[in-house]
């Protein structure tokens, strides 16, 4: 028994595309969950990482923008 059936009718088709059509939306719902989950975590330790000295707060001209403390927020 063959593991695929050439579609002849429209309707055949049309279930074929759909078909394909969800694979894709879900191949790429998978994708966007692995690759978000990873990009939080590289930018989350990267934000942890970074250390600010005391003489880095001393240096800095006045018309900069004070420096602020990184937050991480989970989306």
């Amino acid at each position: 028994m063959p593991f695929f059936k050439i579609a002849h009718t429209y309707a055949e088709r049309k279930q074929v595309r759909q078909f394909w059509e969800n694979m894709r939306k879900q191949a790429e719902y998978i994708s966007d969950e692995y690759n978000r989950s990873t990009e939080n975590a590289f930018h989350k330790n990267f934000y942890d990482n970074i250390n600010f000295e005391q003489e880095d707060f001393m240096k800095r001209p006045d018309f900069f923008e004070p420096i602020r403390r990184f937050q991480w927020v989970e989306m």
